[in-house]
């Protein structure tokens, strides 16, 4: 039995393809040299690629235009993609972005972030911000030595739960503390020195020990 195939030919009697070569470029706009001569060409949409000066292209020619559809050879290794308007990118599956050097995320607006669960890694991590806002349900951070440096530090905090082997503090001037009752607890000595000690209660100063050694 014989099958009977049609062909239809996409490529219409006024319609040329061949090859040319970028020798000049502006905008969306090209001017190209082939075995056939010199061209004007404007870059086709479909062409994703940002053609370059010595680029050998495949132009599509008629009567009325010349359309550059796709780059064949680059002539560096370098390549672009630029898009005038708006671009969307949909995947049902999972997107990969590999690159041995750096890596640049770069705009005059804003950049978003959405997912369900975010991850970095990193051996060096560094944030730079004139003004940086953080809000959460819940953070924990896990460090083997923190330093803060700031000219203020303001904390509005209900309830500060503390825990140390040693705390050291170097106040310079003045420390001034705030309190409804002082409670303190202490196992072993309390020792306070000082060139003036100034003790003052409106009402009741209560000393009780075993000992009180005074003078």
């Amino acid at each position: 039995m014989n099958e009977q195939h049609n062909v239809v030919s996409i490529q219409s009697s006024g319609t040329n393809l061949e090859t040319a070569r970028i020798k000049f470029i502006q905008n969306t706009h090209c001017v190209l040299q082939s075995d056939q001569g010199i061209h004007h060409a404007q870059v086709a949409a479909s062409c994703l690629l940002t053609p370059a000066i010595g680029d050998l292209v495949l132009i599509c020619k008629n009567s009325d235009s010349t359309f550059v559809l796709s780059i064949l050879q680059q002539a560096t290794e370098n390549a672009k993609i630029a898009i005038s308007g708006d671009l969307d990118i949909s995947v049902k599956g999972q997107v990969s972005i590999s690159a041995r050097a750096d890596l640049n995320l770069m705009t005059e607006s804003t950049l978003q972030q959405s997912a369900k669960k975010l991850e970095q890694t990193s051996q060096h991590h560094s944030i730079t911000a004139e003004q940086f806002n953080l809000s959460t349900l819940k953070a924990a951070m896990s460090t083997k030595e923190v330093q803060v440096h700031a000219q203020q530090c303001h904390c509005f905090i209900d309830r500060v739960y503390q825990k140390a082997d040693q705390v050291m503090r170097w106040v310079e001037t003045i420390e001034t503390a705030h309190i409804g009752n002082l409670v303190q607890s202490i196992k072993h000595t309390w020792n306070a020195r000082s060139r003036q000690t100034i003790i003052t209660a409106k009402e009741d100063v209560k000393v009780d020990a075993q000992r009180i050694h005074m003078g």
